[in-house]
């Protein structure tokens, strides 16, 4: 199944902003990242820190293009593949070091992200999966 229960993944926060994102990983160390969801549809955006002092970069994890399961990413002229966000996360290791995990947010920005999370991504893997098979 190409269900994908993000919750024990503390670095993916979910439905929170560009801006929300630049503010968590302002003066975070070099290779911190995190995962939310992008305004594209059923697209991620990985969001991280890729100097000490510079502003942080985003690459866009979208839905493969010929309508198999899985992701690829934007910009990536090669068209490469990737079976879940874990694993953009595998292969991206060396520059996604440190995660940034949710459970150190301040708690009015937690709780309003994670209010959403389980449901909105429940509802989203469902949607796909029936999209899919349709």
């Amino acid at each position: 199944s190409g269900n994908m229960d993000m919750s024990p993944h503390k670095w993916f926060h979910g439905k929170i902003s560009r801006h929300q994102a630049e503010k968590i990983l302002t003066g975070t160390p070099k290779g911190s990242f995190l995962i939310r969801n992008s305004s594209h549809p059923d697209s991620f955006a990985v969001v991280w820190q890729s100097n000490h002092s510079g502003p942080t970069q985003t690459f866009l994890v979208t839905p493969r293009d010929d309508g198999t399961p899985g992701y690829q990413i934007a910009k990536e002229a090669e068209g490469r593949r990737y079976a879940t966000l874990l694993d953009v996360r595998r292969v991206f290791k060396a520059r996604l070091k440190h995660p940034m995990d949710r459970t150190d947010l301040s708690a009015d920005v937690r709780d309003a992200v994670l209010m959403q999370y389980d449901d909105d991504l429940a509802a989203y893997e469902r949607q796909r999966a029936e999209r899919i098979q349709n």
